[in-house]
């Protein structure tokens, strides 16, 4: 055991003590999953942010295009735009 004496971290975590090799790899695979969820939730909310102009741009090419008439553009824009 001479080259054990001084290098005994966390209870000797490298000899299979307080944590052993192992619980780093978990504890790494843990955090990973941690950022990639919190990626995904920012994400997930900056394409909402799309979605109402996706639609008020389809909404304009059908005004464009004369399928709605101009009084149900207006609304339909002041429907999505307000919520109501």
């Amino acid at each position: 055991m001479m080259f054990n004496r001084g290098f005994n971290i966390f209870g000797g975590c490298f000899n299979g003590g307080f944590m052993g090799p192992w619980m780093f790899l978990v504890i790494g695979g843990l955090i990973l999953a941690t950022v990639a969820i919190v990626l995904l939730v920012l994400n997930k909310r900056k394409k909402t942010g799309n979605e109402d102009s996706d639609l008020l741009e389809m909404l304009k090419e059908r005004y464009v295009r004369g399928e709605i008439t101009e009084e149900e553009y207006i609304e339909k824009k002041r429907v999505l735009r307000d919520g109501k």
